[in-house]
Order: structure tokens, then C-alpha cells, then sequence
């Protein structure tokens, strides 16, 4: 087949919604053609469907390199950068799309979306009192209980439909409280002063009680005063994060941990420098520790959630699977959110997939379906089939295979199987006569001649002076005619036809019900209907699938 045939049939697939499938075919448009940009951007499209964002990402960025002035790469590669969440740089992709082409609706409506993504999630509210907060606040032992308060629900509601509330709402210590958990900070040292800070202001206490008083609040005042400080320097690092600069994020996120070390977001934060700069042996380490430090210090477990999904998507880089999974699921063992579920998902796939490429091999492809060959000839069949199997998953795009395994069911009667088989063969190659050959066979064994019959003709179509399609296509009408004349009805025969939705349209076809009736009532007027090719036709595959009984014969 040629690139253009794979391409088509990927088209088709992807429309059906069969993204899997797609990719296969494109692939092999690829490997034909490799230089054709419109492949990269339709596999890029068919990963997009799937999720695969990283893979779509390669391709689209495939794209622009082959074909830098066509604005559906631009709007391509904007996609997949969309769905990994760099909403920065999908919106730079998209602009640049527009660039070349201003009408470009798929740019237009991209730019769009990212722009407004990239707009919340730059408001730090936002993005903590997103819609999992409920869980997170039902999670809590802290905070559960303020559920139990209609004005704390209806305060947090109003944050959520407006992030900008919560200048107005910080006045309330159960928001501060609440805000303070979610963004994961040690809240305790706070809570000591709120406590001791009264007793300095009692007039009956002693001196030596006031002296005592004054310096615990000192000492809270300067704990404060230093988890502050650690903010301070962690907002600074988000800063230069989200502009780029990750050696002076890093120098912030350092610095807020030497002055809060127990605060584990500042390492996580630190890790996701690492993971951007594709120091992905460092981001795991980093991840360890925060994910130690949350346990020894008992962090709220959306934070621990984080390390370990920081920690998976780094090792997914490092292609170190199996361990991704795991860190992946721990992290939804901590917390359960969508993005990581996504994730693990993603990943499994990818593994998925990297191991059916690494196991392609079509010289142990060839040499399985000798194997197989072997076992076919030696007459056991289970072991043929699953050689032809393994030579399948070595080269899956050869229909050869396909073909020999479906030969092999046949002779274990497993004849739906085998029309499976039948079925992938001809997908990979229409014209294999082989494949069609073995699809009329079971047909014909199925005793659904009428099937048999269109299958052995258009087998003919292919390979006219095929004599083994000759002879398929003899004793099927001579089982047909024998069926006619021997003055019983095969019940079963007829069910399985009536299953055939070809037979069930023609059956409920009002001018074939006419034309039946005549053969009953009007032999005269019936013999009119013969000299119409199409209802002869109808006719004809009534009488192979045994439904209709008439010694009447087509003299064509």
C-alpha cells in the first residue's frame, strides 16, 4: 500500500473515533514518506484525541519544522501544548498560527481558550479554592466542621465565583485558616500566639508571668516573622518561574526553605524547576525528600499527592514505567484528582506502546510464521495459531499473518475468530485473493451461501482464472440447488439468515414483498419482474440464503 492509502484509511479510523487505530496507520504513512508534514499533523490529531499530549507535542512540533508558514501546524502544536497545561506557550503557538493566517478558526478559538486558562491560573486563589476544594476541606479534621456553617459555605462559594473576594473575606479567621491548609502552611506556631497573647495583657498576672508571657510572644512573633519571610521568597520563585528564570526561582525556593524547612511545598516547588529544565534525576530526589518531610511532619495529603505526581511525570521521562505508575498511583492514594488519573493513564499508554514498538522485529516476525507454517502442516492447530500470533505482534502489518491464523481457526472451527482474522487482512490489503478466498470458505461451511457466493465472485474480480474460486463458486450453487430441490427447509439455515441485515432489507423491501406475492398469486406477472436485474438479483440472494424456494434460475 502507499502513503497516500495508509493515510486514507487513518483518516477513516479517526473519524470513526478509533484514535488507536489511526495512529497505526498514519504511522505507517510516515514510514513511507517520511518528510510529508500532513502525517505529522494528522497523527498529532489522533494523540490529541487520545491524550497523548507529549507524543502530539512531537509531532506538531514535526510540523512547523517541516512546513514552518501553514498555519493548522501552528494551531496543531498549540493543541498539544494546550492539553499538557502550558497554556503560555500553546497561546504563543496559536498567535503565531494567526500570524500566517488571521481567519484561522481553529487558531481564533485556541488563542481563546489558553488565554482565559493562562488568565486563572495565574490568580493564586483561583487555583486553591478550585472545584476539588470541598474535598479537600472535608478532608480536613481542622476544617470539616465549618461545613456545619451556612456563612462559611456561602464565603467559600463566593470566592470561587470570584477569586477577587478574598480581599473582602480575610477578615474572617476561618478563611484565613482555611487558606493557610490549602496552601499548605504550618499553621501552629500562629495558633500558639493567638493563645499566649492574652495572658500578656491580664492586669493580675504577675511580673514574672508577664516576663514569661512577653518572651513566648516574642518568640511566636519572630517564628511568624519567619515563616513570612518564607512566602515572601516562595512568591518571589513562583514569579520567576512562571517568566522562565528558574536559576533565580531556584536561589527563592532555597532560600523560603532554609527559613521554613518543614513547609514541603517549597520543595516541591523546587522540584518543578528541576523538571523543567529537564533535570529529572534531581526532581525525583527532591520529590523523596518532600515526600519524607510531609510524612515525618504530617502535611495535608494534597501536598504529598503532589510530590508523587511530580515525581511519576519525571520518571515517565526518564522512561522508568513501572516506577511512574507507582509513584502515580501513590499520588491518588493521597489525594484523588483528575489530572493525575489522566496521567496514569497516559503513562500506562505510553508504556503500552513503547513496548509493542521495541517488540517489532520482522525477522522474528518471518521466523514465528515458519513456526507456525510447521505446526499448521503437523496438524496442531493451537500451537499454529499462536505462532501466527506472535509473528502478528512482531509485525502487525502484514496480512499474510492475519491470513495463516485465520486458516488455522478455521481447522478449530472457530470460524468467528478466523473472520476476524479475514477481516484485518483485507483491511491491510484489499486485493489479498487469499484472504477473500478463506472469507467464502467460511461462509460456505457456515452453510450462508449466499454469502459464500458474493465472496468467491469477488474474489473472481481480483483473480479471474483462479480455479480453486471457480470451484468455490460450482458446489455453492449446487448446494443451493440442492437445498431447492430436496423439499425441506433448513429452519436454522433461515434463521441465521434473517440475521443478515442484507437479508432483512431486502425481505422488507415493499417491491420485493410485491414481487413476492406475484410468484405466489401471479405466475404471469411475475415472470415480468425476471427482466428487472435488480430485483433478479434480490431474488437470487433469497434463493441462496434458502428464504425463498422456487425452481426459477437465472439464465444469465
Amino acid at each position: 500500500m502507499s502513503a497516500e492509502e495508509f493515510k486514507t484509511k487513518g483518516n477513516a479510523a479517526f473519524q470513526a473515533g478509533k484514535n488507536e487505530e489511526a495512529v497505526n496507520w498514519f504511522t505507517s504513512a510516515i514510514n513511507l514518506d517520511p518528510t510529508n508534514h500532513i502525517l505529522y499533523s494528522n497523527r498529532s490529531a489522533a494523540f490529541c484525541a487520545s491524550k497523548l499530549y507529549s507524543k502530539a507535542l512531537e509531532d506538531a512540533t514535526k510540523v512547523v519544522e517541516l512546513k514552518p508558514d501553514w498555519a493548522k501546524g501552528w494551531s496543531r502544536k498549540g493543541a498539544a501544548l494546550h492539553g499538557k497545561g502550558d497554556y503560555k506557550a500553546a497561546v504563543e503557538a496559536y498567535s503565531k498560527g494567526l500570524e500566517l493566517e488571521p481567519n484561522n478558526e481553529a487558531c481564533k478559538k485556541g488563542l481563546e481558550e489558553a488565554k482565559a486558562l493562562q488568565e486563572n491560573m495565574s490568580n493564586p486563589f483561583g487555583k486553591i479554592f478550585g472545584p476539588d476544594v470541598w474535598v479537600k476541606i472535608r478532608m480536613n479534621p481542622k476544617l470539616a466542621p465549618f461545613l456545619d456553617d451556612e456563612d462559611y459555605v456561602n464565603k467559600i462559594k463566593l470566592i470561587q465565583a470570584n477569586p477577587q473576594n478574598m480581599n473582602m473575606l480575610l477578615q474572617d479567621k476561618r478563611i484565613m485558616q482555611t487558606m493557610a491548609v490549602l496552601m499548605g502552611i504550618d499553621m501552629h506556631m500562629a495558633e500558639d500566639m493567638e493563645e499566649d497573647a492574652p495572658h500578656t495583657k491580664k492586669p493580675e498576672d504577675k511580673p514574672k508571668h508577664t516576663t514569661a508571657s512577653t518572651s513566648s510572644s516574642s518568640t511566636a512573633t519572630s517564628l511568624a516573622g519567619t515563616t513570612k519571610q518564607a512566602e515572601e521568597e516562595k512568591e518571589k520563585g513562583n514569579t520567576f518561574y512562571k517568566s522562565k528564570d528558574f536559576d533565580k526561582a531556584l536561589e527563592c525556593y532555597n532560600k523560603a526553605i532554609e527559613l521554613n524547612p518543614e513547609n514541603v511545598v517549597y520543595l516541591i516547588n523546587k522540584a518543578a524547576v528541576f523538571f523543567e529544565t529537564q533535570k529529572y534525576e534531581e526532581c525525583i530526589q527532591t520529590c523523596d525528600e518532600a515526600i519524607e518531610k510531609g510524612k515525618t511532619y504530617k502535611t495535608d495529603t494534597k501536598n504529598l499527592a503532589k510530590a508523587f505526581a511530580r515525581k511519576g511525570s519525571a520518571l515517565q521521562k526518564l522512561e522508568k514505567y513501572d516506577d511512574a505508575i507507582t509513584a502515580f498511583k501513590s499520588s491518588l492514594m493521597e489525594h484523588r484528582v483528575a489530572d493525575t488519573l489522566t496521567k496514569l493513564n497516559a503513562c500506562e499508554t505510553e508504556k503500552k506502546e513503547k513496548e509493542a514498538v521495541e517488540y517489532l522485529d520482522d525477522a522474528k516476525a518471518a521466523e514465528a510464521k515458519e513456526r507456525g507454517n510447521e505446526k499448521f502442516k503437523a496438524a496442531d492447530y493451537p500451537a499454529a495459531v499462536r505462532e501466527y500470533g506472535e509473528a502478528i505482534k512482531r509485525k502487525p502489518s502484514d496480512a499474510t499473518y492475519y491470513s495463516n491464523r485465520a486458516a488455522a481457526y478455521i481447522k478449530l472451527n472457530d470460524h468467528q475468530r478466523a473472520l476476524k482474522d479475514c477481516d484485518k487482512a483485507l483491511e491491510l490489503d484489499p486485493n489479498y485473493v487469499k484472504a477473500v478466498t478463506r472469507k467464502a470458505q467460511i461462509y460456505y461451511w457456515q452453510r450462508e451461501y449466499h454469502k459464500a457466493l458474493e465472496w468467491y465472485e469477488k474474489g473472481l474480480k481480483l483473480d479471474p482464472s483462479n480455479e480453486e474460486l471457480k470451484s468455490g463458486v460450482e458446489y455453492t450453487l449446487q448446494k443451493i440447488s440442492e437445498g431447492q430441490s430436496s423439499g425441506e427447509v433448513d429452519e436454522d439455515r433461515v434463521r441465521r439468515a434473517m440475521s443478515d441485515p442484507e437479508i432483512q432489507s431486502i425481505v422488507q423491501d415493499p417491491v420485493m414483498q410485491s414481487v413476492l406475492r406475484d410468484f405466489s398469486e401471479n405466475p404471469k406477472q411475475a415472470q415480468q419482474h425476471l427482466k428487472n436485474p435488480s430485483v433478479m438479483g434480490k431474488l437470487q440472494k433469497l434463493i441462496a440464503a434458502g428464504i425463498v424456494r422456487t425452481s426459477t434460475r437465472s439464465t444469465d
